[in-house]
């Protein structure tokens, strides 16, 4: 687990400060949010994550939590499926956002384009583009 450098330091304004410096994408407002997912090897799994719904942006906090979830592509569906639900991201929006994982501090970002209106657990209805 990678630790904020300046203990007194803002998650927000560090993850805005990451994005800007790695992407050169400038956040205005972020907002801290979690949701809980089925994994299968682990259980559930609390996933941590911010998100600006102006710049369609979802940031996964894994700097400051360590995720027992392998990041395969089923995993990264179902995180990506679970958030869209929790903070309401239309079906329509979804293939403009942009999710952020970030693995010791090097972006990997996931775009997912939509096959199906139906999400349930066999069937996320979404897919990793290349």
């Amino acid at each position: 687990m990678i630790e904020i450098e300046d203990e007194n330091q803002n998650k927000k304004e560090f993850f805005k400060a990451l994005v800007l410096k790695k992407l050169g994408e400038e956040i205005d407002d972020l907002i801290e949010d979690n949701v809980i997912i089925l994994a299968r090897v682990s259980g559930y799994e609390v996933i941590y994550f911010f998100y600006d719904n102006k710049k369609k942006i979802v940031i996964l906090d894994q700097l400051n939590y360590d995720l027992n979830t392998a990041i395969d592509t089923t995993n990264i569906e179902k995180i990506a499926k679970a958030i869209t639900v929790k903070i309401g991201i239309e079906k329509e929006e979804l293939e403009d956002y942009k999710f952020i994982f970030f693995k010791e501090k090097k972006p990997v970002i996931h775009t997912f384009s939509i096959v199906s209106n139906q999400f349930n657990d066999l069937s996320l209805g979404l897919v990793l583009n290349p």
